[in-house]
């Protein structure tokens, strides 16, 4: 379950603050857990003009259910990105016209998620892109998930050829941007999952950027479906543990 929601940030680095959104919309062991957990987290200062601010960042917070002994559940805090999505010196999307689902998975109902990296150029326009990860909504034997994901991979990047994006509003002199875009392959006879709600996958192996400057980034899987999202490290740097498993 993937939760969003902001932190506040002291200027010596602790939380003073966390709000989930929509907080009525999560399961209350989920609340109680983010609730326990986050007070606890303590970040490295930020400085704002040579002086330790404080300040509000947006956090995207990964929890896993799983399975325990009892038949109950354990939860735990999985990964954790912060920072925004909408930032006046990162591109924006202008068209992203949805790629082609590959007919024989809509016809085996295989669905899943493609996470791409697309380099922007100074006009707009896709210069490159390639696949980060591709996580499956279906079980299979490795040979065969490995078919499913290259299909989505092939099909996500050609999709891209059709993109382009609105410069930044305060553009650098960088010959170009890169941003990170996940592409969502539903299902026909699936639901897309709302907020709050569980969504099982399984994660594929990640490959790593070939371009400078993107080397440090948060896992793919806590991207919030329907942004672009700047390629590299971004956000306060956590300091601490995200917190112990909880039933």
């Amino acid at each position: 379950m993937l939760v969003t929601g902001s932190v506040d940030i002291e200027a010596d680095g602790s939380v003073s603050a966390y709000e989930a959104d929509e907080p009525g919309r999560l399961p209350p062991a989920v609340v109680q857990l983010l609730g326990s957990a986050v007070p606890n987290w303590r970040f490295q200062p930020i400085e704002i003009e040579g002086r330790p601010a404080r300040v509000q960042t947006r956090a995207s917070i990964l929890v896993h259910a799983h399975k325990a002994p009892d038949d109950g559940y354990l939860l735990s805090i999985a990964r954790a990105s912060f920072g925004s999505s909408d930032d006046a010196d990162m591109p924006t999307a202008k068209r992203l016209t949805p790629p082609r689902y590959p007919s024989d998975l809509v016809r085996a109902g295989v669905g899943g998620t493609v996470y791409l990296m697309v380099k922007v150029a100074r006009d707009g326009s896709v210069a490159d892109a390639m696949v980060e990860q591709v996580n499956l909504r279906t079980v299979a034997k490795d040979s065969a998930m490995q078919r499913m994901r290259d299909q989505f991979a092939e099909s996500a990047l050609a999709g891209t050829r059709r993109w382009t994006f609105n410069p930044p509003v305060e553009p650098d002199a960088s010959p170009y941007w890169v941003v990170r875009v996940p592409v969502h392959f539903v299902a026909p006879d699936a639901s897309v999952p709302k907020y709050g709600d569980w969504s099982a996958y399984v994660p594929g192996p990640r490959a790593l950027a070939p371009w400078a400057g993107v080397e440090d980034m948060d896992a793919p899987d806590t991207l919030v479906p329907g942004g672009v999202y700047r390629a590299g490290k971004q956000g306060p740097e956590l300091l601490t543990p995200l917190g112990s498993p909880g039933s």
